[in-house]
């Protein structure tokens, strides 16, 4: 990249001095042991690698304008990059970084790459610190608080492998696949209001401490697949826009709530009856029904016919039914039905009551509806209303009349035992 005229020049639009440096001279004072003071400098050259600097490096609002190339450098002292602006790749693979390591609204254009550098002291990344390509930190060491706030991850972002012993904030932006895979937070991990735009990967991720992701949004596929949490797990108002796999995932409490995640949890048993433990124990009531409803469908789904016909029956009516006993709506939706496909029924036949001369016209809507009512509610016994007398057919036989008479008791009888038993379970639950 050829600098501009202005810097040739030695002076800016403005006409004040601009400064300038190539890496060769940095690297001979280094050598020399000089002070490194580079703040608002233009930086040619790349190679910076395999240093020791001594004292605080200094190169806040810098300008590289050639690829740099810090690898295997360690810097003793405080490291400033604040507002530097690195227009084509940056590298600091086994890079150590022995206090502060700040790159506080760094713009890095292109490519970045921190593998396996060592952050002794505080990582500073947050504010409108800009990767603009792919970030590279796997395997990286951060021993100190991390902070990566409002930073912007225009492509992926790789920090698998990657251990923060201290305290780690990434309200980031990441506008691409992010990679958490395997990373260890020794720390609090605070993933507040982050925003993952692409798929996010925390499968083995382990994370010691208290984990908040309250506020964030997933847009893409997330996994926690065999992350292990081990005090409380945040995700109060996370939003989840697509795939959630916490298969085979350890945690204490999860504090999550079911309707953020119902339409898209990854169908994995031992999962799902662990959420369902976890609601429990946090007294989510009505995400325990819907997501023990969700489990048992799932469940269902899963299955096959062949594997066991009389248990897939019994499920299936189980779920039409009454919800696997969490929606008590089903049998009345169901004893509705029933009672007006019978009411229909009694007024295509017409009937009088047997024994009795009075005739009751069935023919009439209303009466007929009473009718299949009282029928269908005295499969229960005495307990909602008296059984009717069976009624007259006249071109009916006597054997229909009474297979109807008795199929719309029996089926008020099966609903209400349905009810029953979900809107007992969700009582003795609520107790």
């Amino acid at each position: 990249m050829s600098l501009p005229l202005t810097v040739y020049g030695y002076e800016d639009s403005s006409g004040n001095s601009i400064r300038y440096a190539s890496a060769n001279e940095i690297r001979d004072n280094i050598q020399k042991g000089k002070s490194l003071n580079y703040d608002n400098y233009y930086i040619t050259g790349y190679d910076l690698s395999n240093l020791e600097i001594e004292g605080d490096a200094h190169f806040n609002n810098t300008f590289f304008l050639d690829g740099v190339d810090f690898n295997s450098t360690v810097f003793k002292g405080n490291a400033y990059f604040k507002g530097a602006t690195f227009s084509r790749y940056a590298t600091f693979i086994d890079t150590t970084f022995s206090r502060i390591a700040d790159f506080v609204g760094a713009t890095f254009s292109k490519n970045t790459n921190f593998q396996r550098a060592t952050f002794s002291g505080e990582a500073l990344f947050w504010g409108d610190t800009w990767f603009g390509g792919e970030a590279y930190f796997g395997g990286a060491n951060f021993c100190n608080f991390t902070d990566f706030v409002g930073a912007t991850f225009n492509e992926s972002a790789v920090f698998g492998a990657a251990t923060f012993r201290g305290n780690a904030i990434f309200g980031a932006n990441f506008r691409k696949d992010a990679d958490f895979v395997i990373a260890k937070f020794n720390g609090y991990a605070d993933f507040f209001k982050a925003k993952f735009s692409g798929n996010s990967d925390f499968k083995y991720a382990q994370f010691d401490k208290e984990a908040t992701f309250d506020d964030a949004q997933f847009n893409g596929t997330v996994s926690f697949y065999s992350s292990r949490f081990k005090d409380d797990t945040l995700f109060e108002n996370t939003t989840f826009g697509g795939v959630l796999d916490i298969t085979r995932t350890k945690y204490e409490k999860l504090f999550i709530r079911w309707p953020s995640i119902k339409n898209g949890l990854v169908y994995d048993e031992n999962a799902y009856q662990q959420l369902i433990e976890n609601f429990k124990n946090l007294g989510y009531s009505s995400d325990v029904d819907n997501s023990y409803y969700q489990f048992r469908k799932e469940q269902f789904s899963h299955r096959k016919m062949t594997d066991d016909i009389q248990v897939y029956i019994f499920d299936l009516v189980a779920w039409y039914t009454y919800g696997f006993g969490k929606r008590p709506i089903f049998p009345l939706v169901w004893s509705a039905f029933f009672v007006l496909l019978f009411g229909g029924i009694w007024i295509a036949f017409g009937s009088k009551k047997s024994g009795n001369s009075e005739r009751i016209r069935l023919d009439h809507i209303g009466n007929a509806l009473c009718f299949s009512l009282t029928v269908f509610l005295s499969g229960t016994g005495k307990f909602f209303v008296n059984t009717p007398a069976t009624p007259e057919i006249h071109g009916r036989s006597r054997l229909m009349i009474n297979s109807i008479f008795n199929l719309e008791r029996l089926l008020g009888a099966f609903l209400s035992i349905m009810f029953i038993l979900a809107i007992t379970g969700m009582v003795l639950k609520s107790v």
